[in-house]
């Protein structure tokens, strides 16, 4: 999967595997893949100087549309 770069299922199979049975090699795969590709959330803040308050998210990296 990670050759088709289909980083998701990639991580997904990974993390089933470790879940399983933790091997260090393994575990280093997924950790190195997990921050190279995964997509996370940072960080968020309220913008409260609007009259509706909303969340402001800071991801990982932008939508691969955007």
């Amino acid at each position: 999967m990670s050759e088709r770069k289909l980083w998701r299922p990639a991580l997904d199979a990974l993390r089933l595997s470790l879940d399983l049975r933790e091997v260090a090699e393994v575990r280093g795969q997924y950790e190195k893949m997990r921050d190279e590709h995964g997509f996370r959330l940072l960080d968020y803040t309220v913008d409260s100087d609007s009259a509706r308050r909303a969340p402001v998210f800071q991801f990982s990296r932008t939508s691969p549309s955007a």
